[in-house]
């Protein structure tokens, strides 16, 4: 436990994490009837990934809804921009490739 005034290290997740928690989380979808995974569920996901990690400590179950919840609007961003922008072009290796001033214009 850390003490007050100190702060646990920052998550890094590799991409294998990455996948693993994300397959996991699919696998529970079936158990949460249409409604937001529960603490347990991200708490179990962390016993998941336990020796995964490249750099760092083990992921705890802060760490794994806070992955969620920036993966969640990573998606919700690309989905937002995909439906908005009819015949726009996204791939998941070069993304938009809007590059220089546009960059700002899209995404700020």
């Amino acid at each position: 436990m850390t003490q007050k005034g100190e702060s646990k290290p920052k998550a890094q997740w590799c991409e294998e994490e990455v996948d693993a928690f994300l397959v996991y989380l699919q696998l529970q979808v079936s158990k949460i009837a249409g409604t937001m995974f529960k603490d347990e569920t991200f708490h179990e996901a962390a016993k998941k990934l336990v020796g995964l990690q490249k750099q760092g400590p083990d992921k705890d179950m802060v760490q794994c809804k806070r992955k969620w919840q920036a993966l969640k609007q990573i998606y919700n961003a690309i989905e937002r921009y995909h439906n908005n922008r009819s015949g726009c072009h996204w791939d998941n290796v070069n993304s938009t490739n809007i590059q220089g001033e546009a960059v700002e214009l899209q995404w700020n």
